[in-house]
Parts: C-alpha cells; structure tokens; sequence
C-alpha cells in the first residue's frame, strides 16, 4: 500500500508498505506532518500538519495505492488562523 500528499509538485508525506519515506518529503514539512494510520487499511489516508504556516495554505492531492486499486482525491486548505495567548492578552489573533 502507497500513500503520497502533495502540494503543488512537492511531496508533503509519503508511506509505502508500512514505513515512512521521508527522503522525498519536502524540507519545509520536516517533523511537521503525521499519517493517521488508524483507519488506513479501510481506505482513509488523513494527514496532520503541525505549526500550520500561511505557506501551506493551497490544493493538496493524495495518491492512494493498494496494489489493487488507485486513486487520486483533492482537497483544499484555504485558511490558516494562529491563535496567538500570552498572560497579558488572551484574545486570539489573526496573522
């Protein structure tokens, strides 16, 4: 089974045969993204991104593979709100 997230032409994650294949991740998703892994087998490849930036506001597509079947599936981050608390001023922010 394969799964590769893009964004654009880069490579946001990508998992093969149950390992993780970070050589071709792009640097600026390094330690930021993780696969859900719980429901892979039944066909839901959720990807979390940590430390969301305004840069990775954009179209993702995922590439599905099981060796029997392939898909690709589109999607779209269009927002990115920070919330931003310290002990002086709790009111989030948007930047």
């Amino acid at each position: 089974m394969e799964v590769i997230w893009f964004q654009s032409t880069r490579v946001v994650y990508h998992y093969r045969d149950g390992e993780d294949l970070f050589g071709d991740q792009a640097p600026n998703y390094h330690t930021r993204t993780e696969l859900v892994r719980d429901a892979i087998t039944n066909g839901n490849a959720t990807l979390n991104i940590w430390d969301v930036r305004l840069l990775d506001a954009g179209r993702y597509k995922c590439l599905f593979e099981d060796g029997f079947h392939q898909e690709f599936l589109g999607t779209l981050l269009s927002t990115v709100w920070l919330l931003a608390n310290s002990c002086k001023d709790s009111s989030p922010q948007r930047l």
